[in-house]
C-alpha cells in the first residue's frame, strides 16, 4: 500500500497526503468541508526531523472543531486505510465527491441524535452485526429503521415520560403481506450513560467486515447530523427491562382512509404506554436468522 501521511499546516487544518507517482495534475476539488489538490510536489518534514519530499494528492479537511474532525477521520481512516483500496487520483475524486455529498444531505437536530441512539441500542442486540447492518435503511426518511427478509422494524425513541411516537400510515398499516414490528424505547438522560459517538465506536469495533464498517459509519453520519461528534447528550434506558417494548404494528390503532380518496402522507401520534404487547419476543431473537 502506498504510504499516506497525516499533516497540520499553519491553520491548523489538517491533510492527509496520499503519496502518488502520477504526473497527471487534475482539477482541484474545493468543497466546504473538504478539499483535494492532485498530484502536487511537496515537501515536509516530518516528527523525527525527516525531511520528505515528492509527489502527493492532499486532502485537506477545512474544519478546525474537534469533534467535528473525530467523525470526519474515522470515516476516511475506514475508506482509505484498508486493503484493497486504490489512491489513485481517480479513486481519491471518486471517495471524496461521495464523503462530501455525504456531508451536504446532513442536517442538525436533536431528534437526529436521539433517534440514531436509539437505532444503535437495538442494532447491539444482534447476534451477528455483520449481517443485520447489511439490512439498515440507508435514508433517514426511509419507512422503516430495518427491512429483513421476514419482517420490517421500526424503532421510535423518546426521552419524554410518556411512549408516545409519531407515525406514517405505511408504518402502521404497511402495503404488503409482511409483519412490521415497532421497538418503542424510553430513554433517559444521564451521566452514566453514553453519547451517540460513543455507541457509535462501540458498534463499530463489532463489524468484521471493513466495508460494512465504513458503510456503517456513513450512515451514522447521515443519520445523527452534524451534531454526531458535537453532541454530549449522554442516554441511558429504564432499570429492570421497563426501557425497550416490542410492538407488532396491526395491533396498535391507526386512522383509516378509504382507497381513491388522494389523501397521502399521512402521520399521527400514538401513545403506547396503556398498551400492552401482544408478542412476547425479544429484540435479540427478531435480529438472529
Amino acid at each position: 500500500m502506498p504510504k499516506l501521511w497525516l499533516s497540520v499546516d499553519s491553520d491548523l487544518h489538517p491533510s492527509l497526503l496520499f503519496e502518488t507517482q502520477e504526473a497527471l495534475v487534475k482539477s482541484n476539488i474545493e468543497l466546504r468541508s473538504i478539499s483535494v489538490y492532485f498530484s502536487r510536489y511537496c515537501s515536509f518534514e516530518t516528527i523525527s526531523a525527516d525531511v520528505k519530499s515528492g509527489i502527493y494528492t492532499i486532502v485537506k479537511i477545512n474544519e478546525c472543531e474537534i469533534e467535528t474532525l473525530q467523525v470526519v477521520f474515522k470515516l476516511l481512516e475506514e475508506v482509505f486505510i484498508r486493503e484493497g483500496v486504490s489512491h489513485s487520483n481517480r479513486e481519491i475524486a471518486s471517495i471524496i465527491t461521495e464523503i462530501a455529498d455525504l456531508f451536504a444531505h446532513v442536517t442538525s437536530s436533536k431528534g437526529d441524535i436521539i433517534g440514531l441512539w436509539g437505532e444503535l441500542y437495538i442494532l447491539s442486540f444482534a447476534p451477528n452485526l455483520d449481517r443485520v447492518v447489511k439490512y439498515w435503511c440507508t435514508s433517514k426518511t426511509a419507512k422503516y429503521d430495518l427491512v429483513l427478509p421476514d419482517f420490517a422494524l421500526e424503532v421510535k425513541s423518546t426521552t419524554n415520560a410518556k411512549r408516545k411516537h409519531r407515525f406514517s400510515l405505511e408504518q402502521v398499516r404497511p402495503l404488503g403481506e409482511f409483519k412490521v414490528y415497532i421497538a418503542s424505547l424510553l430513554l433517559v438522560e444521564t451521566y452514566s450513560g453514553q453519547t451517540a459517538m460513543e455507541l457509535m465506536e462501540l458498534l463499530s469495533s463489532k463489524i468484521q467486515n471493513s466495508e460494512l464498517r465504513a458503510s456503517f459509519l456513513k450512515l451514522c453520519m447521515l443519520k445523527g447530523g452534524v451534531d454526531l461528534g458535537r453532541s454530549s447528550l449522554k442516554l441511558g434506558t429504564l432499570p429492570e427491562g421497563g426501557a425497550l417494548v416490542v410492538f407488532e404494528s396491526k395491533d396498535m390503532a391507526a386512522p383509516e382512509v378509504k382507497l381513491g380518496t388522494g389523501i397521502e402522507n399521512v402521520r399521527f401520534d400514538i401513545d403506547l404506554s396503556n398498551l400492552e404487547s401482544s408478542i412476547a419476543i425479544e429484540v435479540g431473537s427478531l435480529l438472529e436468522f
